[in-house]
């Protein structure tokens, strides 16, 4: 962070944070804010707040990826065409746990996808 901050002065900045709630998303601009030349942060969350609390914040709503989209990410690790169909229905769309599961699954072929 610290090297960021010195680069801050002299260069555009894209802060991508992922995770990132309203608090720290505040908390991450206001540490650049008076040393940013021009700066921009992007943040991915579940926004849980309430919309009064993003009056400073452009929020996207950005549409999940598709079932068969979410099953071939799973295929991709191994998993058999099955499988990847049913755990993409249970995964709700989620490309991030697509790949972690599909990681560990990987990682660990003895271990079923129902288990």
């Amino acid at each position: 962070m610290m090297a960021l901050r010195q680069m801050a002065p002299k260069t555009t900045i894209i802060l991508v944070a992922d995770e990132c709630d309203l608090d720290t998303a505040g908390a991450l601009t206001a540490l650049f804010k008076r040393v940013a030349t021009n700066m921009l942060l992007v943040t991915a969350d579940n926004v849980a707040e309430p919309a009064r609390a993003h009056v400073k914040t452009q929020v996207v709503d950005v549409p999940r990826l598709e079932q068969p989209v979410v099953a071939d990410i799973f295929k991709s690790y191994g998993i058999p065409p099955d499988s990847a169909s049913w755990l993409a229905t249970l995964y709700e769309e989620s490309p991030r746990v697509a790949h972690r599961l599909g990681q560990y699954m990987q990682s660990n072929p003895g271990q079923q996808a129902a288990e």
